[in-house]
């Protein structure tokens, strides 16, 4: 494995969205930004590198409200040998309320990386995640030109027990150009927890309009899912920040969201 920068970040928001923050490594955490109390987190070196690991850990206490996104895509660049590692760790405990995103990677010619999440939603607590991959330099007329890429997503519950995961590995192939359906950006939404009843009309609202968007039930009434496919970082962002605004409120859910109990997702939601 070619040696890299390894960066921690840990942030602990209080009921006044005060977060209390250690870092080690390049990466920061700026904010809050008024009105919305918004927090940026950042990496302050050029993009991703081989052998690079970046670990991430925001974590709300009971009734907090925390809202923290990126100022611009995070780039992933090649790399002739070895890859590089990103985890990102959320808990929201009860009462309190998570916006993660929205967040885009983009991966440059050669890039390899490998991205974990894991989510811990307490009871009565909320957590909306925005992402947005992007599979080359597009406006540059590069797609699907990476070397690899696996994700792992996990959602569980306070007692530990896992209620969702998803897991998949992307390796640039006729196959994988076919199931984008020659689109280079694939973006998700989820919405975790404690949901608005509306949550799913407002992803319909979202989805509605748009080809290559879907949205599902996941399993254990844990939430809600958007998928997006488009053409630019730009449409996929989009497609983010509109979900997350129709998803997100200052005021408390007025109940958990009725979620049928179907386990399946649909063929696009499972990719």
């Amino acid at each position: 494995m070619t040696a890299g920068v390894v960066a921690e970040l840990e942030a602990r928001f209080d009921c006044a969205s005060r977060a209390r923050v250690s870092a080690s490594g390049p990466l920061e955490l700026r904010g809050p930004l008024s009105p919305s109390k918004l927090y940026y987190i950042r990496n302050v070196t050029a993009g991703v590198f081989a052998g690079d690991s970046f670990h991430t850990t925001v974590h709300c206490d009971p009734g907090a409200r925390a809202l923290v996104e990126s100022p611009s895509a995070s780039k992933v660049y090649s790399m002739p040998s070895g890859s590089a590692t990103a985890g990102v760790e959320l808990c929201a405990e009860p009462g309190s309320r998570l916006v993660w995103g929205p967040h885009a990677t983009i991966l440059q010619a050669g890039a390899s990386l490998r991205q974990e999440t894991r989510v811990i939603v307490h009871a009565g607590a909320t957590v909306l995640i925005a992402e947005t991959l992007v599979m080359g330099r597009i406006a540059a007329g590069q797609r699907f030109d990476f070397n690899a890429y696996e994700s792992s997503f996990e959602v569980s519950d306070d007692d530990g027990d896992l209620l969702y995961t998803e897991a998949y590995a992307l390796q640039p192939c006729p196959d994988l150009v076919s199931a984008m359906g020659g689109l280079g950006v694939l973006t998700c939404v989820y919405a975790l927890g404690a949901i608005d009843p509306d949550a799913h009309t407002c992803l319909e609202a979202v989805r509605a309009p748009r080809a290559h968007t879907g949205c599902s039930a996941l399993p254990n009434r844990c939430g809600l899912v958007l998928k997006a496919l488009t053409a630019t970082l730009s449409e996929g962002t989009t497609i983010a920040r509109e979900t997350l605004k129709a998803l997100h409120s200052d005021t408390p859910p007025r109940s958990p969201l009725p979620l049928p109990a179907d386990r399946s997702l649909p063929a696009f939601a499972q990719r």
